[in-house]
């Protein structure tokens, strides 16, 4: 039959996880901003050299986790669940012979009146009916709403802004919190403007002699204009385009990184060429409000 496999606590399955990866200390306290002794300790799981308590503890935990590819909540789960098992209960140690209570007539008589009311009640007729127990269940014990937020901030700081432990515990007031918040704001942000940048198209025209151009989109005219001699021009904003050059011959348009051969669209008569982008017929573009 084969044995129980014992269950790993957190400080085991990140020092697993580290060396599986093949990963130093130096490295990831680099990466991390946070110092090797305390990496170490949290593999080791010595937190009495770490400062800030158990929220504190916790936010470590998760950087690091998340750091080894390792789910952050199961990682705190078993912090937990360990400091729950390394609790002392006392133990009950077997009495010697020489302790061993001397009955005396007293006791003899005490235990023959117990005996005799549970004989009493047991012969009753109450005691026909089946009583139930009713066993406790245990509930978890869940972490406090404010200990919870409280390990996410500390994360949160560790990793957007590079603070350490001393430099958050530090932190005293919400205006002493005030401006990491507001940099961690600024790089949500500036993370947000550079992904709706990246959603926008670009047309980038280069004139090699004067050309008429007209650009339009579902929504509105952006460029209606005749441009000079060897010029250029951008313009950004969302797809698709109505795109009409004239005097093609004389004209480069890319779009999006691609070059787009107007001669191939453009009317040989009038030199006129009319194209939609990325794809599409003039004839059934629809006209912008």
């Amino acid at each position: 039959m084969a044995e129980p496999q014992e269950e790993k606590f957190s400080g085991q399955l990140l020092s697993e996880a580290r060396k599986k990866r093949r990963l130093r200390y130096k490295r990831l306290s680099t990466e991390l901003n946070i110092p090797e002794k305390y990496l170490q300790a949290l593999e080791e799981e010595d937190y009495g050299v770490m400062p800030g308590g158990d929220p504190y503890i916790k936010g470590y935990l998760r950087a690091y986790a998340k750091k080894l590819g390792i789910d952050p909540d199961f990682i705190v789960e078993r912090y937990s669940e360990n400091l729950i098992n390394k609790k002392v209960t006392p133990s009950i140690k077997p009495a010697r012979g020489k302790d061993i209570f001397v009955i005396s007539k007293k006791y003899i008589l005490v235990i023959a009146l117990f005996l005799l009311f549970s004989l009493f009640i047991y012969l009753s007729p109450s005691c026909s009916e089946e009583v139930l127990v009713e066993t406790p269940v245990e509930t978890p014990v869940e972490t406090p709403v404010e200990d919870r937020v409280e390990e996410k901030f500390v994360e949160t700081l560790i990793i957007e802004t590079g603070m350490e432990l001393e430099e958050i515990d530090s932190l005293k007031n919400e205006e002493d919190i005030a401006p990491s918040i507001e940099l961690i704001n600024k790089k949500i942000e500036a993370q947000t403007a550079e992904e709706a940048f990246v959603t926008e198209d670009i047309l980038e025209f280069y004139f090699l002699k004067e050309c008429w151009v007209s650009v339009e989109n579902e929504f509105e005219k952006l460029v209606y204009k005749l441009a000079g001699e060897e010029t250029s021009l951008e313009v950004r904003s969302k797809g698709p385009f109505k795109v009409i050059v004239g005097n093609a011959k004389n004209a480069n348009l890319i779009f999006n990184g691609i070059v787009i051969d107007l001669l191939e669209s453009s009317n040989r008569e009038n030199n006129v060429s009319c194209v939609v982008l990325p794809s599409g017929k003039c004839s059934e573009f629809p006209r912008s409000k």
